[in-house]
């Protein structure tokens, strides 16, 4: 799966994740990376929430001073 990130940007992001949660998110296990019991409790409302923010249509969105050109 690709998130459209560079390693380093990744890294950063997946700190800034730990540093929030109070968790490594990731150990090493063996040559594996595993997830922590407090990543796979948030695998389920994560991916629902994601789930939510791809269903959105932002093209719906109506934006009152498009339709004429003029911004307020």
């Amino acid at each position: 799966m690709r998130i459209g990130l560079s390693q380093p940007a990744a890294s950063h992001a997946l700190q800034r994740l730990r540093d929030m949660l109070g968790d490594p998110l990731l150990v090493r296990v063996g040559a594996r990376m595993e997830l922590t019991p407090r990543a796979q409790a948030l695998r389920g409302p994560l991916a629902q929430a994601l789930d939510q923010v791809r269903g959105l249509s932002f093209r719906t969105i109506s934006m009152p001073c498009a339709a004429n050109g003029a911004f307020a």
